[in-house]
C-alpha cells in the first residue's frame, strides 16, 4: 500500500470512527514503542527512521497523555500480559542500542512526563567510546558534498575512487567502504580508516566526533538512566545474535550481562533482537538463561498467550506522521494487517483450488 493510499484510508477510518472501535476491540494488547536515536544535529534528515527529533517526540508523549494509555514499565508490562491483565490500550517504550542522546534528550522528555522506559544496551561501544562505525561511514558518505572523490588506503596501495553522484552510488560507496572497515583489526584502525575516509570526502570528522551523534553511552552515563525512570535491559555485547550458533548467542547475552551487571549494578532481565534478527530456535536458549522476555523489530501488537521472546513492536521515527503513529496506538493498523494477510492467503488458496 502507498503512503498516500494509506494517509487516505487512515483519514477516512478515524472520521468513521474505526479508530475509536479498534482501540475497545484491542484494548487488551500491548503496545510497544520502539526508538533507537534522538537527533542533536541533522540526524533525523540523514536516517529518518533510525533518528526521531526532540519536538517530533514529545509530542509522542503529549499523544500517549492526551489519549489517556497507561505508560508501563516493561517489568510489569511483561508479567501483565501474561496473566491476561494489561490496563486498557497500555503502552511500553523500549529504545535500542542507547545512543548518549538518550540520556541527554529522551530522558528528561520522559521524566517530565513521568513515562518509564527501558533502553537495551549493547556494550562494545559502551566500552570503547568510538561511534557506531557503519552508521559514522555511511553519515560521511550522506554528509559530502563532492560528486566523486579518491581514497587512499592503506598509504602505499592503489586509490580507490568513490563515485557520490546520485543516492545509489553513494549507497554503494558507503557499502564498500564499510566492508573495508569491517575486515581491519580493531578500533584503532577503524578510527584512522574512518579519519581518512572523511578527509577524502572533505566532511570534518572531528565536528561528527564532537556531536556525540553516533556515540553509545558510556557507563559513568548510564548509571544516570535510573534517575529518568529508565531500566535497563539486554542487546548483546558487540550487537550481533547469529541464530544457528549457540555458543556465540549464549557468550553475547553472558558479557553483555556481566559488563551492565559488574559496571551499573543492575540485573537486566530483559532481551532485544539486535537488527529485529532472530529464529525461534534461540529461544530455549534465552529461557535456560534466564531471559524474561524478548522483543523483535516485527510490526504489531503484542498477545496474552503469544511467545515471551516474540514480542512485536512498532518502530517510531521522524518518517512516521503522527496520524500514522495514531492508526498503530489505536490498534487500527494492527487490525488492518490482519484483514490483509487473511485476504492474502484466501485469494492464495482460491487460486491454488482453481489450478486443480
Amino acid at each position: 500500500m502507498s503512503l498516500k493510499l494509506k494517509h487516505a484510508v487512515y483519514r477516512a477510518a478515524r472520521a468513521a470512527g474505526l479508530f475509536a472501535l479498534s482501540r475497545r476491540l484491542t484494548a487488551g494488547r500491548l503496545r510497544i514503542l520502539a526508538y533507537h536515536g534522538f537527533a542533536q544535529h541533522d540526524e533525523a534528515r540523514f536516517r529518518d527512521k533510525l533518528f526521531i527529533t526532540p519536538g517530533t517526540f514529545e509530542r509522542r508523549l503529549a499523544m500517549l497523555r492526551r489519549a489517556g494509555h497507561p505508560v508501563l514499565g516493561l517489568d510489569q508490562a511483561v508479567a501483565a500480559l501474561q496473566r491476561g491483565a494489561l490496563p486498557d490500550a497500555a503502552v511500553v517504550i523500549t529504545i535500542d542500542d542507547g545512543y548518549a542522546s538518550t540520556l541527554s534528550v529522551a530522558g528528561p522528555m520522559l521524566a517530565s512526563f513521568g513515562f518509564p522506559a527501558t533502553v537495551y544496551l549493547t556494550t562494545y561501544h559502551m566500552d570503547k567510546q568510538t561511534p557506531v562505525f557503519d552508521l559514522a561511514i555511511a553519515y560521511l558518505v550522506w554528509k559530502s558534498a563532492l560528486v566523486k572523490a579518491s581514497l587512499v588506503w592503506p598509504v602505499q596501495g592503489p586509490p580507490l575512487d568513490l563515485d557520490l553522484a546520485s543516492p545509489a552510488s553513494r549507497g554503494r560507496a558507503a557499502q564498500q567502504l564499510v566492508a573495508i572497515g569491517k575486515a581491519l583489526d580493531g578500533e584503532a584502525q577503524r578510527s584512522a580508516f574512518r579519519q581518512a575516509v572523511a578527509g577524502a570526502l572533505a566532511v570534518d570528522d572531528a565536528a561528527m566526533l564532537a556531536a556525540g551523534s553516533f556515540r553509545l553511552m558510556d557507563f559513568d552515563e548510564a548509571r544516570r538512566l535510573a534517575g529518568f525512570g529508565i531500566e535497563v535491559g539486554l542487546h548483546t555485547h558487540r550487537h550481533r545474535f547469529p541464530a544457528g550458533d549457540d555458543a556465540a548467542c549464549r557468550a553475547e547475552i553472558a558479557l553483555n550481562r556481566q559488563l551492565l551487571e559488574d559496571r551499573l549494578g543492575v540485573a537486566p532481565r530483559h532481551f532485544c533482537y539486535p537488527s529485529g534478527e532472530y529464529s525461534p530456535d534461540q529461544w530455549p536458549l534465552l529461557a535456560a538463561m534466564g531471559v524474561a522476555s524478548a522483543t523483535t523489530c516485527d510490526t504489531g501488537l503484542a498477545r496474552t498467550g503469544h511467545p515471551r521472546y516474540g514480542l512485536k513492536r512498532f518502530l517510531d521515527g521522524e518518517s512516521v506522521s503522527e496520524l500514522e503513529f495514531e492508526a498503530e496506538l489505536s490498534g487500527f493498523s494492527d487490525l488492518l494487517r490482519q484483514l490483509l494477510r487473511v485476504d492474502r492467503r484466501g485469494a492464495a488458496g482460491s487460486a491454488s483450488a482453481g489450478g486443480r
